[in-house]
This record gives C-alpha cells, structure tokens and sequence, in this order.
C-alpha cells in the first residue's frame, strides 16, 4: 500500500507471510514486511526511512537461510540539472537458522554500510554514479567479521 500523506511526504507498507518447505519435508512461516516514509522538504532535496524484516537463502553456510531485520535512512540532493548527490547509513541484524529440521548455526551479525556518492544523467534513460562505501560486520562467528572501504562507477538504464 502506498499513500501520500501531504504535498511533502509520503508512505509506503509491504507486509505478508511467508510459507517455505525444504526437502526434508520440514517447513517454517514467518512475517515480512517493509515501511518506507519519505520526505521532501524542496522539490530537488529528498529524505527518506525504510525498516524490513525478510529472510532470505544463506549463500555462505549451506542449508541456512537468515532473518535480517534493520532500517536505513538516506538523503538525495540534486545539484544541477542533471548532478544529483546521495547518502545512505543502514543496519541490518540477520540471524541464521536451519533451513529444515537440522541444527541452527546459532551466528548473528550486525551489519553497517555507509554509502554516498554522485549520479549524472546522460540521457533520458541513462544513469552513471560514483560511490564510496564503509561497510563493517561483526559477527557472532568471528570468521565471518569484516571490515572494508569499496568505491565504484555503477550505470542504470530505465525504461
């Protein structure tokens, strides 16, 4: 559901259940769901707040899925007619649990990511940015922590 609450702001929900079954013959439901809310101060300033629940398939430890609940705030300034800059701060604190009757890992971890960065629009379908990111997990299996700086170029065509 969306509505837009005044002239400046607006809201957006997503919430459900969801329903898997494993090979095992085993089974499991939880809710997800997504709030965002965004304000617009000015017509080329926009801030905005999003807050989840999802569970998603582990692509590290096998036949585990994770919980990852968090929120993230983000700003975007447009600076010319074609410039615009952005940030972003989020949280995320998935934790891990069997995807079928075995045993949980027991790991959780509290993910940070810090991302700003510059996009220009080329033409009337095409996006290219620059962006640097922090990111920083601590993890309750200390294997899986890390620390890390990343900068990049990413490209978007819409149609």
């Amino acid at each position: 559901a969306e509505y837009k609450t005044t002239e400046k702001t607006d809201i957006s929900l997503s919430v459900g259940g969801e329903w898997r079954h494993y090979d095992d013959g085993s089974s499991s439901f939880g809710p997800v769901f997504s709030l965002t809310g965004t304000y617009r101060p000015f017509e080329t300033t926009s801030f905005s707040i999003e807050a989840h629940r999802r569970e998603e398939n582990s692509i590290v430890l096998s036949g585990e899925n994770f919980i990852s609940t968090g929120v993230s705030v983000a700003m975007r300034q447009k600076l010319r007619d074609r410039l615009s800059a952005h940030a972003s701060f989020g949280y995320d604190n998935p934790e891990y649990k069997s995807a079928g009757s075995g045993p949980d890992s027991d790991r959780t971890d509290d993910y940070f990511l810090l991302r700003y960065g510059l996009d220009a629009i080329l033409g009337r379908s095409w996006t290219i940015g620059i962006f640097h990111q922090y990111r920083d997990n601590t993890s309750s299996d200390k294997s899986y922590s890390f620390e890390n700086n990343q900068f990049g170029i990413q490209a978007a065509w819409g149609y």
